[in-house]
């Protein structure tokens, strides 16, 4: 999974917030909400990373796309 995206959990919960078949006000508020709320953790986890990794990490993240890759 790591191949083809950096966060695919992330992802994953994120397909599941904005795939509902019935999208009224409440859940549109709580996909919003929880959308920044992964990319603000994103932020915050990848910083960390490159502390951790260093140019590793930067490496990875030039092959490697957020969410998606496509070769």
């Amino acid at each position: 999974m790591y191949r083809y995206s950096r966060h695919p959990m992330m992802l994953g919960f994120l397909f599941i917030l904005w795939c509902s078949p019935e999208m009224n006000v409440t859940r549109f508020t709580l996909a919003l909400l929880f959308t920044v709320y992964i990319f603000e953790g994103i932020l915050h986890e990848e910083g960390g990373l490159i502390e951790e990794f260093g140019d590793k990490y930067r490496e990875y993240r030039k092959e490697i796309g957020l969410f998606f890759t496509f070769k």
